[in-house]
């Protein structure tokens, strides 16, 4: 779980891993989506690897769905504040 308050910006790193724990950053593609409520947070995800970064925009609660290859992980993200308020009205 990553929990923010609106404004902060938290970067979340996926380490792809085959099956005998090689690491396989950079040479398989992933993907981030958000699943849950949208307006909770804004994402940006990384060309290439398996980062992306969360700035929490409004209060509330989502989920952030990545898929590397063919291994899947939803990530929730909780957000207090609002970017009205300055992130300080949780």
């Amino acid at each position: 779980m990553v929990t923010l308050a609106a404004g902060d910006v938290q970067t979340v790193n996926l380490r792809p891993l085959d099956a005998q724990g090689g690491d396989l950053a950079g040479q398989i593609a992933c993907t981030w989506s958000i699943t849950g409520s949208t307006g909770v947070v804004a994402l940006q995800a990384s060309s290439v690897g398996g980062s992306a970064s969360f700035q929490g925009t409004a209060d509330g609660t989502t989920t952030v769905h990545a898929a590397c290859g063919g291994a899947t992980v939803d990530v929730e993200v909780v957000v207090t504040g609002s970017l009205s308020d300055g992130g300080t009205n949780g």
